[in-house]
């Protein structure tokens, strides 16, 4: 296999993908490489999406020059991590010098920022609650979590682990 490198887009499978359950192969964007004497290389991945269904100042567009069959997008908080050099199965391409400078400068500004969040148990009723808060960000924290606990905002429900951020406001 070739050296994996920064900005470099490969088919990946799905399986090697640390803390995820999913069995599919799909493109993605490697966004840093990360050398650790006792984990190796843990290479951070971010997968492409088709652009109508991401916007916001979070995205960045990669051409469809670079080797895709189309123009697509990735959610550049949207990171996976990969132990596994055999998880890349093909290398796709590349974007230009231009759009890696720009990628960078994005990762850089994202890593600056780093958003505190609080961890609460919620159940589907005050997980909807916060849903509709317009100044609340919802993340589930763990997708492989499959046993239900009391919710902590209301003790009444059972709900999973949730992290939830105050939106910035300039």
């Amino acid at each position: 296999m070739s050296e994996i490198n920064f900005g470099d887009i490969y088919l990946l499978d799905q399986r090697y993908v640390i803390n995820d359950t999913q069995e599919y192969i799909k493109p993605v964007i490697v966004a840093g490489i990360h050398e650790d004497r006792e984990a190796g290389t843990v290479y951070r991945v971010i997968p492409l999406r088709d652009p109508g269904k991401r916007k916001g100042k979070d995205t960045f567009y990669i051409s469809s020059r670079c080797g895709l069959k189309k123009d697509s997008v990735i959610d550049i908080t949207e990171n996976r991590y990969v132990k596994e050099e055999r998880a890349f199965l093909k290398l796709i391409g590349r974007p230009d010098d231009d759009a890696l400078r720009s990628l960078s400068v994005k990762l850089e500004e994202q890593r600056d920022v780093p958003r505190l969040g609080l961890v609460l148990r919620l159940c589907p009723r005050c997980l909807r609650d916060f849903m509709c808060d317009p100044d609340k960000i919802i993340r589930r924290l763990d997708s492989t979590q499959r046993i239900k606990e009391r919710c902590s905002y209301c003790s009444t429900g059972l709900g999973y682990e949730y992290i939830v951020y105050n939106k910035k406001r300039k």
